[in-house]
């Protein structure tokens, strides 16, 4: 198992420059981690992905990005192994 910290950060600045044709914008930020941190748990599985997390608010399905951004890894690599992930939520956020 793999376990690690996932850091918040603080937005000191943001500017948004422009809207691009793939229909996100541009922006210019200032960004700050801080200490404070929520907990991602890592196990390998045989060829699954799942997510599971501790508060009852978040999707924990392919909506949600740390699902989105596991399988596009998994993907893009190549690899077919799966992993359990467990998002340990400790900060509060918009949601």
């Amino acid at each position: 198992m793999l376990t690690l910290p996932s850091f918040a950060k603080l937005n000191w600045t943001l500017e948004i420059l422009g809207k691009r044709a793939d229909g996100y914008h541009e922006l210019r930020t200032l960004l700050q981690t801080v200490s404070a941190a929520d907990e991602l748990k890592f196990e390998p599985l045989p060829s699954e992905l799942e997510l599971h997390g501790n508060h009852p608010e978040l999707a924990m399905d392919e909506t949600n990005l740390i699902y989105r951004a596991a399988k596009l890894l998994r993907d893009r690599s190549g690899c077919r192994l799966g992993a359990k992930i467990t998002l340990g939520k400790r900060l509060s956020s918009v949601i």
